[in-house]
């Protein structure tokens, strides 16, 4: 019996552990910590304000507009992003909503989960994904240029009644940061099972057990 305690006591201390770790993951702070993909795309709004700067105020239109500023090919220059497969210019300015106003410029091409930085529960520093979301490149009232992620919501809101001004998906492989959190997510939930199956399992066990040991004493 004492042996039996011990492990229900294990198994409930494993769980609480579990909890506490999604629970602290989940309310971590988030450092400003730039990523790849959002690098670029502070790049390219640099360049956009180079090409307005350079042919009278107008906004580029074409990955070409911005290659004059990377003197090489925007693939080459972003492979481990692709900016042509992965990201679109519109074919007409499109006003933003609230808080960030202006015209839409250049947007991904499809909602996915870029990477976060945050301080984990002993004090370190993680990697974690973001909310589904986009890198919108958008120029504001006054002439400039400016890139931030939006998610998926906001994307939807500003595109409600423009729904054909959306750019059309890519078939691009998923980000190996994507690939990263999905097989992360497997394991832990993987995990999780095992715990609670085992923690089932034990309980029904330890059930049948006691019934057949009534059973004996009556």
């Amino acid at each position: 019996m004492p042996t039996r305690s011990r492990c229900v006591r294990g198994l409930k201390c494993a769980l609480y552990g579990l909890c506490f770790l999604v629970g602290a993951s989940s309310t971590a702070l988030a450092l400003t910590i730039i990523t790849a993909e959002g690098g670029f795309a502070r790049h390219v709004s640099r360049f956009a304000g180079f090409y307005a700067k350079d042919n009278e105020g107008r906004s580029p239109s074409s990955w070409l507009d911005i290659e004059k500023y990377c003197n090489a090919p925007i693939d080459a220059t972003y492979c481990d992003i692709t900016p042509t497969k992965r990201y679109a210019f519109l074919s007409q300015p499109l006003s933003l909503p609230q808080p960030y106003g202006g015209e839409l410029v250049i947007i991904t091409r499809r909602p996915f989960r870029d990477g976060t930085h945050y301080t984990n529960w002993y004090g370190g520093i993680s990697e974690g994904l973001r909310e589904l979301g986009r890198y919108i490149i958008y120029r504001t009232s006054d002439g400039t240029f400016h890139s931030t992620y939006v998610d998926e919501a906001y994307v939807q809101k500003a595109f409600r009644g423009f729904e054909s001004l959306l750019p059309e998906p890519d078939t691009e492989p998923l980000r190996k940061r994507e690939w990263y959190a999905r097989w992360r997510s497997i394991i832990a939930w993987t995990v999780a099972a095992l715990i609670v199956a085992a923690f089932v399992g034990y309980r029904i066990f330890d059930h049948s057990s006691k019934s057949r040991g009534n059973v004996r004493e009556a």
